[in-house]
Parts: C-alpha cells; structure tokens; sequence
C-alpha cells in the first residue's frame, strides 16, 4: 500500500502546482517511488491486493474533481 502520496499544499512546490508531497521516499527516489513500491509488491505476491490510500477522494471536491492545476 503506498498511504497518502498527493500533496495539496502549495507551500511544498515552489511553482505552486500540487502533486506527489515530498517526503522520505520521494526525496529518496522521486516520484517513481510508488511505481517502484507496488512493482515489488507485485513481485514479492503476485495475487496481492494493492491499494493507494488517498484522503479526500469519496466525496466531491478538489481531491476528487479534476481541476486546472495538477
């Protein structure tokens, strides 16, 4: 599972612009951190379940609705 990766604080990015929240694993290994977490996951159970946990997306609003600012 890869738990809450977006960022909606602009205060992160110094354009302004959202997206994945710099933290550990993304200062560690970039953005691809998460394609790289779930690749293993895969690897290590093929039948697993994978999940990307984000909050804010089961209700209508900025997380959810696509938007001008990515």
């Amino acid at each position: 599972m890869v738990n809450e990766p977006m960022s909606d604080e602009d205060e992160d990015y110094s354009n302004g612009n959202r997206g994945v929240r710099p933290q550990l694993w993304f200062e560690a290994m970039g953005e691809q951190y998460i394609d790289i977490a779930f690749h293993a996951a895969r690897e290590a159970d093929p039948h697993a379940v994978l999940y990307l946990n984000e909050y804010g997306v089961e209700e209508d609003g900025p997380r959810w609705t696509p938007s001008t600012r990515c």
